[in-house]
């Protein structure tokens, strides 16, 4: 399903919304709070809505100090169609996290200017377990070097089925880079 029909969001809404997560006090259920919202009136509670759904099967899950892995602040941004199609990565209906750090300055290293595209495969809980190069970039070692770090750093929010059940995916991306 699509973020957007899960969420009940119009394709013409867009914004930012600031999300509180916890648990509630049974340990099953997540618990949202809106602390800001931007664009759309309806961005803060479509986006509880979103969150919520995807993290259900999560909320059984304990670290290994018996804490709880939700908890937290989280932001969601909603962009519209025509902005979407901007975007040249596709996860299968997952939901990707803190992508301003899956890549660093010392994964890409000064190499000029060049670009990769790789596949993934993505767990029902949002971790990525594969990586594969699609599309290589003039340096081999770069592509696995930026490889790795996607199988290191990059989280998601999982894809569901129409059961709004957690799935495994696949996606694919590109990354693209210039030397200052």
């Amino acid at each position: 399903m699509a973020d957007r029909d899960i969420a009940g969001l119009a394709p013409a809404d867009s914004g930012q919304a600031t999300l509180a997560l916890a648990l509630s006090h049974t340990g099953n259920d997540i618990q949202c709070r809106v602390t800001s919202a931007t664009g759309s009136p309806s961005i803060g509670a479509a986006s509880c809505r979103l969150v919520t759904a995807k993290l259900r099967a999560m909320a059984a899950m304990k670290r290994a100090d018996g804490s709880s892995p939700i908890a937290g602040k989280m932001i969601v941004l909603w962009q519209t169609k025509i902005q979407a199609a901007a975007v040249t990565s596709d996860y299968g209906g997952a939901t990707p996290l803190n992508m301003e750090y899956w890549i660093t300055n010392a994964d890409l290293a000064p190499v000029g200017q060049d670009s990769m595209s790789y596949t993934i495969d993505i767990s029902p809980l949002g971790l990525a377990t594969a990586c594969h190069v699609s599309k290589a970039s003039s340096d081999e070692k770069l592509d696995a070097r930026v490889c790795k770090a996607i199988l290191r750093q990059a989280r998601f929010l999982p894809a569901l089925d129409k059961n709004k059940t957690p799935v495994s995916t696949r996606g694919t991306g590109v990354i693209k880079w210039q030397q200052p």
